[in-house]
């Protein structure tokens, strides 16, 4: 229900990096609803919260089967749930949350065990 847009920020040179300055606040704020979708819903206009969006406890509370006065506070960690997927135009790429730091683990994995040989399976340490 939410996104944050991302940047391969890990891709750009140094000078573009310097260039742009992450804000935390201002650009990586959760995309949930549009203002106008969200004063569509008419049975949110009774919610009154200082600290979460009207819309955003309503859904919560649905969820749970509870009223949305019985939600004091919740913690909300977002997540990538998109599957990965082949792409490309020749289906030679995959598409994936976080693959750089599961490619470079896997990678070190393999190079650290192929390396070993009969001499350090008798290592201690």
């Amino acid at each position: 229900i939410l996104r944050i847009a991302n940047l391969a920020i890990h891709l750009q040179s140094g000078k573009e990096r310097e260039a742009f300055k992450v804000d935390r606040e201002d650009h990586t704020v959760p995309i949930f609803a549009t203002q106008a979708a969200a004063q569509l819903e008419a049975d949110i206009a009774s919610i009154s919260s200082d600290e979460h969006h009207p819309l955003l406890l309503k859904l919560i509370a649905d969820e749970l089967s509870v009223p949305v006065d019985d939600i004091f506070d919740f913690e909300l960690s977002l997540y990538d749930t998109q599957k990965s997927v082949i792409g490309g135009a020749l289906k030679e790429f995959i598409f994936s949350a976080r693959l750089d730091n599961l490619a470079s683990t896997y990678s070190v994995l393999c190079a650290l065990l192929g390396s070993m040989d009969e001499s350090l399976q008798s290592e201690s340490n």
